[in-house]
């Protein structure tokens, strides 16, 4: 099951989704790379956290944190 001649998955707002939602794409696209763009200031009821716990969510050889210290 899952698709599995996805090689990228690209998910912008990453900050907009939970942690069960990234672990259904992660077995669904169980042989992709995964590339999580979000912006931890604006995590509207969410804890500080919540970037770092939704990383954790896929397999490290699946994604890899970037943080970007200037905002554009």
């Amino acid at each position: 099951a899952g698709e599995k001649d996805v090689k990228f998955v690209m998910i912008d707002e990453v900050q907009d989704y939970t942690e069960t939602q990234l672990i259904v794409l992660g077995k669904y696209f169980s042989r992709a790379h995964f590339l999580l763009l979000g912006d931890s200031n604006r995590q509207f009821g969410k804890t500080p956290q919540h970037l770092s716990r939704l990383r954790r969510s896929l397999p490290q050889h699946m994604a890899r944190a970037l943080f970007l210290p200037v905002s554009f």
